[in-house]
């Protein structure tokens, strides 16, 4: 009885602990890019659980980063659509953003990658 509780409290611990969100891409790399240009990307966030999903914010730390989700609410084992809006800007050089969407179990983060070319 002792080892199918031990068993069940185990069991339960690492299924909380898993995320139930995950992006099509680990990362958005955009490559060499010009100043001041802007970039997209569609990919999509897929709910791995068996219960409805609800996005509860997304954070950017950087207004040159907007992101705009197909709707608030992801279906059991459903995917819906991200949509990234990146405007690099006049500092020449590799950048890194990156972004994170929230619900309430879980955070997501993805990078977006670039280098900005000089002479252009």
């Amino acid at each position: 009885m002792k080892k199918t509780i031990i068993l069940l409290l185990t069991t339960l611990f690492f299924a909380c602990s898993e995320k139930d969100i995950q992006f099509s891409l680990d990362e958005v790399n955009f490559g060499d890019v010009k100043p001041v240009s802007v970039h997209e990307k569609l990919f999509y966030l897929r709910n791995l659980s068996g219960f409805t999903v609800s996005i509860d914010s997304i954070y950017s730390g950087c207004s040159c980063t907007k992101v705009e989700l197909e709707d608030q609410f992801i279906k059991p084992f459903d995917s819906i659509e991200v949509y990234l809006r990146f405007e690099s800007r006049n500092r020449p050089g590799n950048m890194v953003k990156s972004f994170t969407v929230y619900e309430k179990n879980s955070a997501l983060t993805c990078s977006i990658r670039c280098n900005v070319l000089s002479n252009f």
